[in-house]
């Protein structure tokens, strides 16, 4: 029984949590398709610092409303490629946005960051791997 455990543990070592990128989600959402997975994630990739802009600029100027939006959006966002991890992340921010907690926020803010970048780098790396 040692040995099964052991042989889980390596393979676990090589696929990363699927509470960071779920691919088998994102290729429900886009039924399988290849194509569609590669537009969507790059355009997702592409708008990513555009959302985390308009989460930085909320939480400057203190208003709340605006990062609960951001963060709203890319909950969605990240939604679709089954970003568990993400996914919380923009919740908590968005939760934040609602109560008004502009303390919480950059604290809030960097673990999105932390989780979205490795969402990306899997992404990237996913890929990477469907244009060969």
């Amino acid at each position: 029984d040692g040995d099964k455990n052991r042989s889980q543990l390596q393979e676990g070592e090589k696929t990363p949590s699927s509470a960071v990128f779920d691919l088998a989600a994102a290729m429900e959402v886009v039924v399988g398709n290849k194509e569609l997975f590669r537009e969507i994630g790059n355009l997702f990739i592409d708008t990513l610092p555009e959302y985390l802009n308009d989460i930085k600029n909320g939480i400057e100027k203190g208003d709340a409303h605006a990062v609960e939006q951001a963060a709203h959006s890319l909950k969605g966002s990240v939604g679709n490629f089954g970003a568990k991890r993400s996914h919380e992340a923009a919740l908590k921010l968005e939760k934040l946005g609602e109560r008004g907690d502009l303390e919480a926020m950059p604290e809030a803010l960097t673990l999105l960051e932390e989780e979205l970048g490795l969402l990306v780098n899997e992404m990237n790396r996913v890929l990477s791997e469907e244009e060969k």
